[in-house]
Order: C-alpha cells, then sequence, then structure tokens
C-alpha cells in the first residue's frame, strides 16, 4: 500500500535560500522519503500515469528537480536519484520514473528557476513594499460622509476584517459604492484579503 511505502514519518523536507534581483527567497521543499542519494516523490493523479498530461509531468519533474537541487546542496552529493511514482488514486495504476540529476543538470535548471522566481515576485514585492501602505493608510475620499455611510463602512469593514457575509440595503444615493469599496480597501490594506471584486446588476 502506498501508506506503507510512504509513511508521514518519512516525509524530507529541505530549504534553498538564494537572492534574485534583489529580494531574498526562502523555497521549502518536500520529498515523500530519502535514502542516501535517492529522493522518493508521489505524485497522485487523475490521469492515466502510462500517459500523463505534459503540463502535469512538467510540474511534478519541476517540483522534483527543486527538491533534488536543495537536497544535494544541503548533503554535498555529487549527484541525486529522483524516483517518480505516478499514481492514480481511483484505480491504483502505477508509473514508475527514476532520473538522475547530476549536480551541473540541476544547477543549470535552477539558474533558470531564479529567473522565473524573481519576474514573479516583482509584482508581490511592488504590492507589498507600495500598493498595500497606501490601501492602509487611504483617506475617504469627499470632505463629508452622507448620513448611513458611516454605518454601513462600518459594516462593510468588519465583515472583511471577520471574513464572513454581509447582505445590506441601502437607498439610492446614499453613496453605496464607496461605502463599500473605500472600507474594503482598508481592511485589504491590513492584510485580510488579497483581491477586491466589485459586480454591479447593469
Amino acid at each position: 500500500a502506498v501508506d506503507r511505502r510512504f509513511p508521514p514519518e518519512k516525509r524530507v523536507r529541505t530549504e534553498l535560500s538564494f537572492e534574485a534581483d534583489g529580494h531574498r527567497f526562502l523555497v521549502i521543499c518536500h520529498a515523500d522519503r530519502a535514502e542516501e542519494d535517492t529522493l522518493y516523490m508521489l505524485c497522485p493523479t487523475e490521469y492515466a500515469p502510462a500517459h500523463p498530461p505534459k503540463t502535469f509531468v512538467a510540474e511534478v519533474r519541476g517540483e522534483g528537480y527543486v527538491t533534488a537541487y536543495a537536497y544535494l546542496k544541503e548533503k554535498s552529493l555529487p549527484a541525486v536519484h529522483v524516483h517518480f511514482l505516478y499514481l492514480r488514486t481511483e484505480t491504483g495504476e502505477e508509473k514508475e520514473v527514476t532520473e538522475k540529476l547530476t549536480e551541473k543538470k540541476l544547477v543549470t535548471f535552477f539558474e533558470k528557476c531564479r529567473e522565473t522566481f524573481a519576474r514573479y515576485a516583482a509584482p508581490a514585492a511592488e504590492r507589498a513594499r507600495v500598493r498595500l501602505p497606501s490601501m492602509r493608510n487611504a483617506v475617504f475620499p469627499y470632505p463629508h460622509v452622507r448620513a448611513g455611510q458611516d454605518e454601513l463602512m462600518a459594516a462593510v469593514y468588519r465583515t472583511v476584517k471577520r471574513g464572513t457575509s454581509l447582505c445590506a440595503e441601502a437607498p439610492t444615493g446614499i453613496g453605496k459604492t464607496m461605502s463599500t469599496v473605500f472600507p474594503a480597501i482598508r481592511a485589504i490594506g491590513e492584510g485580510c484579503g488579497d483581491r477586491l471584486f466589485y459586480l454591479t446588476a447593469k
């Protein structure tokens, strides 16, 4: 059984830290088992293991390569064998693939990953450095709050902070758009949420 081959206590964790474009990264990797110079990666899938989609294989191999690189550096090994076990959970079908990854191959692969990490991290870094503080410190854009707006804004703010739902009804002219968008932006700036979608019935 898979559980006997890969018990939780055999799971291996490795860490890889590096810098790219002025940012410092910490990548935490896991393998389902390790024996000397071999890592075992369990790859559950809904697809037939004999013919998995190329995108799934690329994702699995990429994770395996990064984990192998971290393990190689941690253990000072000249090469690492990565044993992939593709398992179709519904039927129990399996396919095993083992790759020998030399230090040179892993270094070449990871240099490409470093560039990708930096490219995708740039928007997140800009968001944390610029956007979130500006959202957190946003000022109500009008000189006066209309009657009923303060109550609605407080309710929206509490709802976003708590991660719950709010159903509100308000008359035309109260300023419903600003009463919902403004407190939501403030709450997101404080780390309560990631994105804001504002939908209207038009």
